[in-house]
């Protein structure tokens, strides 16, 4: 527990230092490991307290974006095996995954198929329809080749995308396979932000007990991973919160940007 808690801290401060290059509105000076709020900045202006906290992306199925995307580079590599035991033309194939909230919304049919469990795991199901879709469409691939058609109810045909697949790129030379998320994130709600804050507001008087009447800071963070980051919408710099801090900033990993939050 001790260890795990003391990586938090090594985490919390590289978001810290990395928000510091890409903003200069934070002051210079060394940042020091501490307890609410998490890290202080000791400079020559006087001390200065920041609370960290992440937004992740919000759980759109049974499981969490960070499983889901261990589960789906596990289809990946299922896929690439079975490939290889065809004997078939050697190729790189990328794959991007259709978000579930999405797939059972759109096509609920193919979700069904899917998910079936007659017919095999969810696992199995996906990797072979990968495997099957690559080996009939591999024939092209002497250039990139990018096919983002998806499956709907009634519409089948040959360039279709199995059910829960966005993106399948095909191409040589050949590499190893490639998976990665939606490309269609859903962008942050306002919801969400104001949640955050709102929670860390509640904590702000014990803060202020530990530091002496310091300034705090909260620094909200959304990680460049697409398994855990969430796009910050560029109406988001209008947005306005109530809060007690003496800033609010949220830094996008995926933007390498720090938009302050204002007051109001």
């Amino acid at each position: 527990m001790v260890a795990s808690r003391g990586k938090q801290k090594e985490y919390e401060a590289r978001i810290l230092e990395a928000a510091r290059k890409v903003c200069s509105i934070f002051p210079s000076g060394a940042i020091r490991l501490s307890e609410e709020p998490d890290l202080l900045i000791k400079s020559a202006g006087g001390d200065l307290g920041v609370e960290i906290t992440e937004l992740l992306r919000e759980d759109t199925g049974p499981f969490s974006p960070v499983k889901n995307e261990d589960f789906h580079r596990k289809v990946v590599r299922l896929a690439e095996e079975r490939y290889r035991d065809l004997d078939a033309e050697p190729v790189h194939v990328g794959v991007m995954f259709l978000d579930e909230a999405r797939c059972k919304s759109e096509n609920p049919e193919g979700w069904r198929r899917l998910a079936d469990r007659k017919v095999g795991r969810k696992l199995e199901n996906m990797a072979n329809s990968l495997v099957e879709f690559v080996k009939n469409h591999s024939g092209r691939a002497g250039v990139p080749t990018t096919f983002k058609k998806r499956e709907m109810p009634g519409q089948m045909d040959a360039d279709t995308l199995p059910a829960g697949f966005e993106v399948i790129s095909i191409s040589r030379p050949p590499a190893a396979w490639a998976s990665g998320e939606s490309a269609t994130i859903p962008p942050l709600d306002r919801e969400q932000l104001r949640r955050a804050i709102d929670k860390k507001n509640s904590l702000l008087p014990r803060y202020r007990a530990n530091t002496r009447d310091m300034p705090i800071w909260l620094l909200i963070y959304s990680g460049p991973s697409v398994s855990r980051g969430v796009p910050i919408p560029r109406v988001a710099r209008s947005w306005r919160f109530p809060f007690d801090f003496e800033k609010v900033l949220l830094f996008s990993g995926m933007d390498n940007e720090v938009i302050e939050i204002s007051r109001g």
